[in-house]
């Protein structure tokens, strides 16, 4: 327990530390900027510069509820903890895309030519193939996991549910970072990082759902 609370510390340290920086940054950002983007990344709306805000408290406030998910559930502090971890250093990531964003100078009609939303799909694909690692030792709980009524009613489908989940995940977070890593290079269309988004996203949780399900007398 000591060492989950000297993990919690750091973790929560850390999303205050870049809470901070963020709001330096939003400081020296003009009164007005652009604030929504299309699919594509033309800019279509401006606003002040302290919706900013939102990006910056992101990663203080998804981490704090899941980090606090292992100061109940003991067995899996140690699987939480490195949940926590990526999804902080995922939403961080984010939070200073935007902000650069709101920096860009772009005004409404005018394209940021910078293919973010892949770069968005990378940051999601790599934390997927990094957490993929880690779901086969999720112990059997009602917060973490593929909680569906078959794996918590059944301790060997639990198991094995999550063992086939993690390796999916592992699996598909590779392809997916791979198509990510060409669209990056190539700047292709951000039609195509929704489609792979919308493909390896139901892949990943409608797969262990009904894999669960064949598994369910096991």
């Amino acid at each position: 327990m000591k060492t989950y609370r000297s993990r919690l510390v750091c973790i929560c340290a850390a999303a205050g530390i870049n809470l901070i920086f963020s709001v330096l940054f939003i400081l020296q950002l003009p009164d007005t900027v652009p604030i929504h983007f299309t699919i594509d990344w033309v800019c279509d709306n401006t606003g002040s510069r302290w919706n900013g805000i939102l990006y910056a408290l992101t990663p203080l406030i998804t981490i704090l509820p899941m980090s606090l998910v292992g100061w109940f559930d003991k067995k899996n502090q140690n699987v939480t903890s490195i949940i926590s971890l990526f999804l902080l250093l995922y939403f961080i990531i984010l939070d200073w895309l935007l902000l650069f964003s709101m920096d860009s100078g772009v005004k409404i009609g005018e394209r940021l030519d910078v293919p973010f939303l892949w770069i968005l799909m990378l940051l999601f694909s790599v934390s997927f193939f990094g957490i993929g690692n880690y779901l086969p030792v999720v112990g059997k709980n009602k917060l973490l996991g593929i909680r569906t009524p078959y794996t918590l009613q059944n301790d060997s489908c639990w198991k094995i549910t999550h063992r086939f989940a993690g390796r999916l995940w592992v699996v598909s977070g590779l392809l997916w970072t791979i198509i990510n890593f060409y669209g990056i290079l190539t700047n292709a269309s951000s039609i195509i990082a929704v489609c792979a988004l919308f493909v390896f996203m139901t892949a990943d949780i409608l797969l262990p759902v009904f894999y669960s399900y064949i598994k369910r007398n096991v």
